[in-house]
């Protein structure tokens, strides 16, 4: 059904003088004149309530109260439509809000994680991967996820990388390497974690050791033989680490494009 505003403006050119007033009036103060009755209109709009009767009529309406009841309509129609965008507007905001915020965290996360790393120590853990037989990543939650990234560049570089998607997988891979492998282990602070005990058999067996982590003095970065050391702010949304996750994603991709690169000037 049209509006009532939609219906006085089609109408509005067919109007007498005394219709025209009324019909502006009408339009232009459409909340103000639902609060009306027929009378006060009428005294408003300087016209008789006969013409407000015979208006309603050449509107095919079929009455005062129709016309009451249709502004009332529209009005709430209105307010409806307002409070909807209202709230399109501040979800929006909070959106571009939360966009922010979690970007500006990850690259404070990368910023503090580059002031972090030491390039001798890059240089040498690439040195270590390229002329190891077997490369073993290692880790847990979004550590893993990062483990199993990089291993599958590492293997477009025909660089021999495994990583098994499950910790006891990980552990019987870890007793089968020797002090011709290289294992990357990756962990946060967690002391007396499974990774750590991963970390200890690795170095009975002589394996070298390469860690990341975001304590420089930990339980497992004291097994390594190189340490990687990433930011330890985080962002924690829905008990999501991102900003550790990107520093150990950027960290990697760091190791495996100087591993390419020594790769291919050998």
């Amino acid at each position: 059904m049209k509006k009532i505003s939609v219906i006085l403006k089609e109408y509005q050119p067919n109007a007498t003088e005394s219709e025209r007033l009324l019909m502006s009036y009408l339009i232009n103060n459409l909340e103000e004149a639902s609060l009306l009755n027929i009378k006060e209109l009428a005294k408003k709009t300087f016209c008789s309530p006969a013409t407000i009767v015979r208006l309603c009529k050449k509107l095919k309406l079929a009455g005062f109260k129709r016309l009451h009841r249709m502004m009332m309509a529209e009005i709430h129609g209105e307010n409806e439509d307002e409070e909807k965008d209202a709230r399109s507007k501040k979800k929006k905001k909070d959106i571009e809000d939360l966009i922010d915020k979690v970007t500006l965290l990850n690259i404070d996360a990368l910023r503090r994680t580059k002031e972090l790393l030491n390039i001798e120590t890059l240089e040498k853990c690439s040195e270590c991967i390229i002329t190891a037989q077997k490369i073993a990543l290692f880790g847990e939650g979004s550590s893993l996820v990062a483990c199993l990234d990089a291993r599958d560049k590492f293997l477009k570089e025909a660089i021999a990388a495994y990583c098994p998607e499950g910790l006891k997988y990980q552990i019987a891979l870890s007793e089968t390497l020797n002090e011709d492998d290289v294992a990357i282990l990756i962990a946060d602070e967690n002391e007396d974690g499974e990774i750590v005990k991963v970390g200890r058999k690795l170095k009975s067996r002589k394996v070298t050791i390469i860690t990341i982590t975001r304590l420089e003095s930990s339980s497992l970065s004291r097994l390594s033989d190189y340490n990687i050391n990433i930011s330890s702010s985080d962002i924690h949304y829905y008990n999501i680490h991102s900003g550790s996750r990107i520093s150990v994603l950027n960290v990697l991709d760091i190791l495996f494009i100087l591993c390419a690169q020594l790769k291919k000037a050998s």
